[in-house]
């Protein structure tokens, strides 16, 4: 199956465990592989309270548990940046960025 990012922005994005994260906002390519590297998430909730000055969350594309046209399921919560962080504009490695013990 393929999604166009129209399709993708602005779905729900939660936890395994159904928690809610909250909403897939952007991504980051990585130019070298054209992979997709990393899911820009906007929290919400509970995320957003626990950092309030934190504006996104960086999902590593190898904490994705799944994803469709609804939904994205993540492993563990992701790391939180600020929405003028200069790693947001340049292309990451394809090395894991969270885990669930970041947070």
């Amino acid at each position: 199956m393929f999604l166009s990012d129209d399709q993708l922005v602005g779905i729900a994005v939660e936890t395994e465990q159904g928690e809610r994260v909250g909403t897939l906002v952007g991504f980051v390519v990585d130019v070298d592989s054209g992979i997709i590297a990393q899911y820009r998430v906007r929290a919400r909730g509970f995320f957003a309270m626990f950092f309030p000055t934190s504006n996104e969350l960086l999902v590593h594309h190898t904490q994705v548990v799944s994803l469709d046209a609804r939904r994205m399921v993540i492993r563990g919560r992701g790391t939180r940046v600020r929405a003028d962080d200069e790693q947001r504009s340049r292309a990451p490695s394809a090395q894991p960025v969270a885990t669930a013990s970041d947070l």
